[in-house]
């Protein structure tokens, strides 16, 4: 807001000079740590380092809560309140979001693949 404002200053003191700034928001805006319950933050040891390796990313995802009333593979899932599916919406493609929220729903994959399907695409981000 501050930017937006210093812009609209400028522009009527010396003329259109600087286009008025937008807010550029993120499709995801929180992403839940690895616990499920608090926000994703190294002081609470529930995230993940960009730095970090794939083999170090895997121990952490595949033990991440997920959908908490899929009790069996076979049981359908959730994606609405799975935070392992919010991460999908924030790392992987729209090809495997969709294909990861169907199977899902399905029961076509277990969290487990689901998880992979994540590791692979944070991978590659």
């Amino acid at each position: 807001e501050l930017t937006r404002e210093i812009a609209r200053r400028f522009n009527s003191l010396f003329g259109e000079t600087f286009p008025e700034p937008e807010a550029r928001l993120a499709k995801v805006s929180r992403i839940l740590g690895l616990d499920g319950v608090n926000k994703m933050s190294k002081s609470l040891d529930n995230c993940i380092y960009l730095d970090e390796t794939k083999e170090e990313i895997w121990k952490k995802l595949s033990t991440a809560v997920t959908d908490t009333n899929r009790k069996r593979r076979s049981d359908p899932g959730n994606p609405d309140v799975c935070n392992i599916f919010t991460m999908h919406k924030a790392f992987s493609l729209k090809k495997d979001i969709d294909h990861c929220e169907q199977q899902c729903r399905s029961a076509g994959i277990g969290c487990l693949e689901c998880k992979k399907i994540l590791l692979d695409n944070m991978s590659i981000s």
